[in-house]
């Protein structure tokens, strides 16, 4: 996936590659490549990662549906609170939706320094069953969320088409994809010992 990176007012290329089971590849123009990697962990080419670069990967890894489709698979517990939850608190008689089915899990950050377990919300919209937002205590106590959103579908595969995080009311960063395109996982450098 390509697009832009907007983060503290600044607006940069972006180039996204994610790889089934569980890797990313963040090349983003100005920066060192961050990579994660399922078997290895995060690696930025430039040493320890900074606290920007824990909230990309905790975003773009740990929050994806694939994360939770995935994590399902290998034990993590994903206890589904309800199905049409609305997002107004009742307040709105005439509601039309959206709507979303709530799951908790309580899972290992594998982004985070020292991996810890974190208790998350993952909200997917109830009549496409994409992933909206997923919600959490952050380090601040204040909640963060990555949303998901503008939705797309190219030959039958589903992106989103901007990915946001905000850390209590402060926005962290936002990413719009502007184009993406699917194949089959590559012999490439872009994921050294693989």
């Amino acid at each position: 996936m390509a697009g832009k990176y907007t983060t503290k007012g600044q607006t940069v290329d972006v180039t996204i590659t994610w790889e089934v089971p569980g890797r990313l590849r963040l090349d983003i123009t100005g920066k060192a490549a961050l990579v994660f990697d399922d078997v290895t962990g995060p690696n930025s080419g430039k040493g320890a990662f900074s606290a920007d670069d824990v909230s990309l990967m905790e975003s773009l890894v740990d929050d994806s549906a694939e994360t939770f489709l995935y994590g399902t698979t290998q034990g993590v517990q994903a206890s589904l609170l309800g199905g049409n939850f609305r997002t107004d608190d009742g307040k709105n008689k005439k509601y039309t939706g959206p709507w979303y089915s709530l799951y908790e899990t309580y899972q290992k950050s594998e982004s985070r320094p020292g991996n810890p377990y974190l208790r998350k919300r993952f909200y997917f919209d109830s009549q496409t069953r994409y992933l909206w937002r997923v919600a959490y205590p952050g380090a601040s106590g204040a909640t963060v969320t990555t949303d998901f959103t503008q939705w797309k579908v190219v030959n039958g595969q589903a992106y989103p088409g901007r990915i946001t995080r905000t850390d209590g009311t402060s926005n962290v960063f936002q990413i719009d994809i502007t184009t993406a395109t699917f194949g089959a996982s590559a012999a490439d450098s872009l994921f050294p010992g693989h």
